[in-house]
């Protein structure tokens, strides 16, 4: 369908019979069909782009939401592993300490018989 035979338009025949006046008037009013439909168009456009916008928003939020989750989670069981950590040697540290000191009151009731002994033979030999 050409452009001069459309519904909207008178037909050729009748153009070449038009007035300057009548042929102007319809340019013009071809002109305001194409120029509400490019109005249209871009309204349609700035509506879809801010709806991709707010679209892509959401998803930006709902995945920071979702890093977050994740990340306090992460850091919740990192603290809990190094509580239970810490716990396993302060427990074995404890036991160390316990057989130090063990070891240590050995090691002073054989130092005090050893000097007990050195003073008595001394004592008895001097």
């Amino acid at each position: 369908m050409s452009v001069l035979s459309s519904p909207n338009l008178p037909s050729l025949t009748a153009v070449t019979a038009m007035n300057k006046a009548d042929i102007l008037n319809v340019i013009k009013d071809a002109e305001e069909k194409a120029e509400k439909l490019k109005t249209s168009a871009l309204q349609r456009k700035e509506k879809d782009l801010a709806k991709a916008r707010n679209e892509a928003l959401a998803k930006l939020n709902e995945g920071q939401a979702r890093s977050k989750v994740l990340y306090d989670n992460m850091l919740k069981k990192s603290v809990e592993d190094i509580s239970k950590e810490k716990e396993i040697l302060r427990t074995r540290s404890n036991n160390q300490i316990e057989a130090l000191r063990s070891q240590a009151d050995a090691n002073i009731d054989q130092a005090m018989n050893f000097l007990i002994q050195e003073f008595e033979r001394k004592a008895n030999g001097a």
